[in-house]
């Protein structure tokens, strides 16, 4: 498909790894991040409620009643004191109840849950600054 696809990495001194898994992509970057980063992604994790979610977001009704096609997936792994790894479509979407909605989706909405796993996944790329090396604009 479209959209970008890589693996972003951080480690506990900073450390960070970029790889794109585009096909006839090969970009791989090192760089470093202020050391407290993975501390505050970490936070951020635990506030999002990260730790609470399954591991398969779309295998959840609660979160996932509706599926929308064509949306591009993201995995968040966590390793650390606590461990957790959640895969999530974000085509993913449930029965809103709110009658006065006029979008051409209506009816559906994101889960709040999802709303803040989404806000962390951008917290990620923002913090680690992996704008730079997704399809840099000499290759879009």
């Amino acid at each position: 498909g479209t959209c970008p696809a890589y693996r972003l990495r951080i480690a506990r001194d900073g450390g960070v790894d970029f790889q794109s898994r585009n096909p006839g992509e090969s970009t791989r970057v090192r760089d470093t991040v202020a050391p407290q980063t993975l501390g505050d992604l970490i936070g951020a994790a635990d506030r999002a409620g990260f730790f609470g979610l399954p591991t398969r977001v779309d295998s959840d009704r609660e979160l996932c009643a509706v599926t929308a096609t064509d949306h591009p997936s993201v995995t968040i792994t966590v390793f650390g004191a606590t461990t957790s790894a959640v895969h999530y479509y974000t085509g993913c979407y449930i029965r809103s109840t709110d009658s006065t909605s006029t979008s051409p989706a209506a009816g559906i909405t994101r889960h709040p849950r999802l709303t803040r796993l989404s806000a962390f996944a951008n917290a990620i790329d923002s913090a680690l600054g992996s704008a730079r090396w997704v399809r840099p604009a000499a290759r879009r």
